[in-house]
């Protein structure tokens, strides 16, 4: 006479302790002095701009009115304009046009 128990309580005690496993569920507290990671999304302007003012000390040179003058100018070589930010502690990004 052969005997089927096996068969049959192996697969009832695989269902089991899945149900056992999967209700089984752990609590995790903080360390003390443990601060949580600031996940806050965040977005920073900025610029930079490369200027400059020049002065021509000589020659001088003659405006539409006839008038002897010094040529100065202000000049705006380049300039950029800097998007940074971060959407979580782990994901940061930067964009910089070029004006």
């Amino acid at each position: 006479m052969r005997c089927n128990f096996r068969r049959k309580t192996l697969p009832a005690g695989m269902i089991a302790a899945l149900f056992l496993v999967s209700t089984a569920r752990a609590q995790v507290t903080p360390a003390q002095g443990y601060e949580p990671v600031d996940d806050t999304p965040l977005v920073k302007l900025g610029g930079t701009i490369f200027a400059d003012y020049t002065y021509q000390d000589k020659p001088q040179v003659t405006d539409s009115n006839k008038n002897s003058i010094h040529q100065n100018s202000f000049n705006v070589a380049r300039a950029y304009i800097n998007v940074t930010g971060n959407i979580s502690h782990l994901l940061a990004y930067r964009i910089t046009p070029d004006i």
